[in-house]
């Protein structure tokens, strides 16, 4: 690669950085006051109640996750190690509530 591409890809680099970082200032600015429509970290715990048993909580994430890769062709690959991780504490917390 030429040194004027590589000093090119150098400067859109730092550029992206430099406006991600800005993104994130501008969001820890709006902690107190506004709310972002986009961050769910920062404002998903506001939609899960905190009487929830664990098992609730896996059951409902279940679910979510159905509904959002229905959509797509089964063909697809698709995210394996969150839920067999929630089917397994599932399958256990659903025997030791029937017990």
């Amino acid at each position: 690669m030429p040194w004027y591409r590589r000093v090119l890809l150098e400067f859109q680099r730092i550029q992206v950085i430099a406006l991600q970082a800005w993104a994130r200032i501008q969001t820890a600015r709006g902690l107190g006051g506004r709310e972002s429509a986009e961050n769910f970290t920062l404002t998903g715990h506001e939609e899960v109640s905190q009487d929830m048993s664990l098992a609730e909580l896996l059951a409902l994430c279940r679910q979510e996750n159905e509904r959002r890769f229905s959509y797509y062709d089964k063909r697809l690959l698709r995210p394996k190690l969150a839920p067999r991780i929630a089917n397994f504490l599932f399958f256990f917390l659903a025997r030791r509530k029937a017990a």
